[in-house]
């Protein structure tokens, strides 16, 4: 049976000789034997990153979000929002992937925290053209949050 230790040895030793291809196949490998790790998803990706392969990179992530179950799915969301924050600002400002990940995430989850930092983004990140949006966003989470019956009156302070 693979241990992590051994595995992320032998990815460390292959990066310091240049073998990216082998690391990949390695994180591969590390991949199928605990596909419930994020941190690996996330190493995975940011290797991918620092060799300028962004396909693969926003592949791995929609891959890493797809796993029915994750140790941390906070972060790898994050992560993978943070990078098309960084792909949208090399492109002179189109953050719609960015934008279109936060959706998606509130789909998934209501927390306040998601709301709160969709909110700075669109007001903070993308400009001035978005700030009317962020504030119909936070508008947006106070509704939801009032509508819910036991509980929001914590998050709607919050907000």
């Amino acid at each position: 049976c693979p241990k992590p230790k051994l595995f992320e040895n032998y990815i460390r030793m292959e990066k310091l000789l240049g073998n990216t291809d082998r690391c990949r196949m390695l994180y591969q490998k590390y991949l199928e034997y605990n596909p419930q790790d994020c941190d690996t998803w996330i190493k995975f990706a940011n290797m991918e990153k620092q060799v300028r392969e962004y396909e693969r990179v926003r592949a791995l992530y929609e891959l890493g979000v797809s796993q029915q179950e994750l140790s941390m799915p906070e972060v790898i969301w994050k992560k993978y929002i943070d990078f098309e924050i960084f792909i949208g600002k090399k492109n002179k400002g189109d953050f719609a992937k960015a934008e279109n990940l936060y959706e998606r995430l509130l789909d998934i989850t209501k927390h306040v925290k998601v709301w709160i930092s969709f909110g700075k983004f669109l007001c903070l990140t993308v400009g001035g053209e978005k700030i009317s949006e962020g504030r119909k966003l936070f508008k947006r989470a106070y509704d939801y949050f009032k509508s819910q019956p036991n509980a929001g009156k914590e998050e709607r302070v919050v907000l």
